[in-house]
């Protein structure tokens, strides 16, 4: 975090993103509880987490590595996405978050 607002707020929804999955993970389970044995569920759950973490992490570094590919040195500015979300309009900035919680 750089110090100003505008900078800050390009980091807000990354990070809400990032962790709207955590509150899935208890339901999830919660169902795979068979005849009260948590410890199992615990485990299979541990398993299944750190394989799709894995997963997501090699789909990540592979979509960076083509747009690196793709873009070249085009990628060290912030013209490819972030020109089309004006930081400046906190009215803007608001519906987007709106949006984006309630979607």
């Amino acid at each position: 975090f750089s110090g100003d607002i505008p900078n800050g707020l390009e980091n807000v929804a990354t990070l809400a993103f990032s962790f709207s999955m955590v509150f899935a993970v208890f339901p999830v389970l919660e169902e795979r509880v068979i005849n009260g044995n948590r410890g199992q569920a615990i485990a299979s759950m541990k398993t299944t987490v750190r394989l799709s973490i894995a997963l997501c992490c090699g789909i990540y570094l592979l979509v960076g590595i083509s747009g690196v590919l793709t873009f070249g040195k085009a990628t060290q500015s912030k013209a490819i996405a972030l020109s089309n979300f004006p930081l400046t309009n906190p009215l803007h900035q608001a519906v987007h978050l709106v949006v984006g919680v309630a979607a």
